[in-house]
């Protein structure tokens, strides 16, 4: 649900600023969509640390399998949420851009220039049109169809990286809080949101980030210098000082001395 922000925006509500009869309209569409990218930034958050985990620190190549399906699980479901909420094309698909433009015409003429400088902003760019074709390309050709030449290796298939997968994300949300007038959307749940703190150690933190903290806890390396003395020493001085200075990182988050 939306929350009033601390330093809206615009002083204007939705209550004021639709005609009556198109206000609940808007008001279950922007639940509606406010859940959807809810649904997808929480993909990105979980992607991000799964991504960002010092894995070859801590785990043998083989053991990893499940954080690397999880990514290419969530990385498909983030792409499937976003080109179906904004590059879908049909008469009746309930889409962000189509529910934008019925939006302008639901406001009071009053309002119009005010939102229309609102979406000015969180209008999609080149760049962001030609990414999000790809994206669509990438979700027909692999996700939720296959493509014979794709399959049977005779193209060379679309591909999206990460960083454009977030991009795209990030447009959504910005698109979502141009509707928004006065009211601001989380989006995220409060054990994800980066406004609320997450100490680390045994306190509060995101259940993503427990699951990988158990891995590194449990790891052979974090626990080397305690377990065999001698293996560490001779580890430690073949290992970068960056590395070093990540596995300490993660010893004083355990509650253990630096090395």
């Amino acid at each position: 649900m939306g929350n009033s922000a601390p330093m809206a925006k615009s002083a204007i509500s939705a209550d004021e600023a639709f005609l009556p009869e198109e206000l609940p309209f808007y008001k279950k569409g922007m639940e509606f969509f406010h859940l959807q990218l809810v649904h997808l930034n929480v993909n990105i958050f979980i992607l991000d640390h799964v991504l960002s985990f010092p894995y070859y620190l801590f785990t043998d190549p083989d053991e990893s399998l499940f954080f690397r399906m999880v990514f290419e699980n969530f990385f498909y479901a983030s792409l499937l949420i976003i080109t179906r909420l904004a590059a879908d094309q049909g008469p009746d698909l309930f889409t962000l851009p189509r529910f934008r433009n019925r939006i302008r015409d639901a406001v009071k003429p009053e309002y119009r220039r005010q939102l229309d400088q609102s979406l000015r902003s969180a209008r999609f760019s080149a760049t962001t049109r030609s990414v999000l074709h790809r994206a669509t390309k990438l979700r027909n050709e692999r996700v939720a169809h296959v493509l014979e030449e794709v399959a049977l290796g005779q193209g060379e298939g679309t591909r999206i990286v990460y960083g454009e997968l977030k991009s795209l994300r990030d447009q959504l949300n910005q698109l979502l809080d141009a509707l928004s007038f006065n009211t601001y959307y989380m989006m995220l749940p409060l054990q994800y949101s980066p406004d609320v703190s997450h100490p680390g150690g045994t306190g509060r933190r995101p259940d993503i980030e427990r699951v990988l903290d158990s891995v590194a806890r449990e790891s052979l390396l974090l626990n080397l210098p305690e377990r065999n003395p001698v293996a560490w020493s001779s580890r430690k001085q073949k290992m970068p000082a960056n590395d070093l200075e990540i596995l300490n990182s993660y010893r004083v988050k355990f509650g253990l001395p630096r090395v």
